[in-house]
């Protein structure tokens, strides 16, 4: 079973989510959130930049070549789907500590995962393809 890493807990249900958990755990953290509400994640280019910051670098998070594969194919087959709701990811849970920076309004949930898989493939295709995993071109997906 593929764990979590530095966990024993399954990683094989993992959810879109997980592409925006560093952002959606905002409570405590005013000073994320103000620096979080300068980005729009509609723009493409300023969520590359917010990816690039808190998800890409793999020091702390401690991905494997097989997590990747994992989280790869979730979002291809999530966008295969239409009848994925990706805006679900950015309703608010305070209950759970769960929200999003006040100034974000997300206009188009897929749209962005879209985006994250483009950048997804850019950032680790080659090491997913030097494993052996068959990528699926961001073009086939759209």
């Amino acid at each position: 079973m593929l764990c979590y890493p530095h966990t024993n807990m399954d990683f094989s249900g993992v959810g879109v989510g997980y592409f925006f958990g560093t952002f959606g755990y905002l409570y405590d953290r005013e000073e994320l959130e103000e620096y979080l509400n300068d980005f729009d994640p509609n723009d493409p280019v300023q969520l590359k930049a917010l990816l690039d910051e808190f998800f890409f670098p793999n020091d702390y998070r401690g991905l494997t070549a097989q997590h990747k594969i994992v989280l790869a194919n979730m979002l291809h087959d999530k966008l295969l789907n239409p009848k994925t709701d990706f805006a679900i990811v950015f309703q608010e849970d305070e209950a759970n500590g769960w929200r999003f920076p006040d100034e974000w309004h997300i206009q188009d949930a897929r749209a962005i995962f879209k985006h994250i898989y483009q950048f997804l493939l850019e950032e680790w295709g080659d090491e997913l393809s030097a494993v052996g995993y068959d990528v699926v071109p961001f073009d086939k997906i759209v």
